[in-house]
Formats: C-alpha cells, sequence, structure tokens
C-alpha cells in the first residue's frame, strides 16, 4: 500500500499544481493588469469594458448599442437621445456634465427630461460610463 502512496503523490502534486495555476488565472483575470506591454487590460481599458457592460443594460435602449442615439425606444421620448459619437458634443462636454447628468438626469444640466437619473450608480460606476462614452468619439 505504501508503493501505491508514493506512485500516486506525485501525480497529486502535480493536478494541485494545475489546479493553484487556473484558479490564479482566474483571479488575476478580474483585476487590471499592471503592464500593457504584454498583451495586458489597462487601468483605463478595464474602466472602459465596464462602462461598456453598463451602457449595454442600462443605456442601449435609447442611445443604441453604438451610441448614436438611435436605439429601440428612441422615437417617442420627445427628444433625441444624445449621439455620443458626434465629435462636436465630445470636445465641447466636460465630464462632470457627463457625470451629472448620468448621475442626476437631464434636467439636472440643462438637458432633457427624458434623460432619467441613475441615481443608484456608484462613483465609480459613473466614472466607468463617461470613460466608454469618450471611446465613442469619432465612431
Amino acid at each position: 500500500m505504501l508503493g501505491v502512496t508514493i506512485r500516486l503523490q506525485p501525480v497529486w502534486l502535480a493536478g494541485l499544481g494545475v489546479v493553484l495555476r487556473l484558479g490564479n488565472l482566474a483571479w488575476s483575470s478580474n483585476a487590471p493588469a499592471q503592464t500593457a506591454g504584454q498583451g495586458a487590460v489597462s487601468d483605463q481599458e478595464a474602466l472602459r469594458l465596464q462602462g461598456e457592460k453598463l451602457f449595454e443594460t442600462r443605456c442601449f435602449v435609447c442611445h443604441g448599442r453604438e451610441g448614436k442615439g438611435d436605439g429601440p425606444a428612441a422615437t417617442g421620448l420627445g427628444a433625441n437621445p444624445r449621439n455620443f459619437t458626434d465629435p462636436q458634443w465630445q470636445q465641447a462636454t466636460p465630464d462632470a456634465k457627463i457625470r451629472k447628468v448620468i448621475k442626476q438626469g437631464g434636467q439636472s444640466a440643462g438637458e432633457s427630461g427624458a434623460m432619467p437619473p441613475n441615481a443608484d450608480l456608484s462613483d465609480a460606476q459613473v466614472d466607468a460610463l463617461t470613460v466608454f462614452l469618450r471611446s465613442l468619439k469619432g465612431l
């Protein structure tokens, strides 16, 4: 019996090593990478991806999948949803205004009341959405 345990031990250790490495990969894939030069995701890109996920679940219905203001619910709002790909809007609109409109709604910044407030979003989520909206420039 002792011989069987000794022969199985290296296999067990190898299997444990694979599990630990896979666990480490799964954990590290959720965190932004430290170096972008090795095919890793930068902090800014991680924020953009988080913002994109939020946009796809909360904003696309009015603003469209590409942020052009042509979503399925865009008609009948009484105001056209913002086209985030418009270079003039991108240049003229400060991030602080974008954050305010996202969090407090359009009327809070002199924009359309059709844009509802999103008071339930955290500041980090609003920042991620802002980064994503800026990434739509020039599409």
